[in-house]
């Protein structure tokens, strides 16, 4: 649970520190204050979403994904 309300914390914090910084900037070139604000929420309820998911899977079925999660990490690695 301490976990969780950390993660929590961290992703509020975050969003602030997004809207305080790209507020100008959001305004300049896309017009309106809260822009990029906007699509940084949305991509934290994406991972939230996603993260959700995830811990709800059995974790005995993370095992076969392991080694192709692997390759492909490896082979974004090597392309950078």
């Amino acid at each position: 649970m301490f976990l969780l309300a950390a993660t929590v914390a961290l992703c509020l914090f975050g969003l602030l520190l997004v809207y305080s910084a790209s507020t100008d900037f959001s305004f300049l070139v896309h017009g309106h204050a809260s822009y990029i604000f906007n699509r940084q929420v949305l991509w934290v309820a994406v991972g939230a979403a996603g993260a959700f998911v995830c811990a709800r899977m059995d974790y005995r079925r993370w095992r076969q994904f392991a080694l192709p999660t692997m390759l492909v990490t490896l082979g974004l690695l090597s392309a950078v």
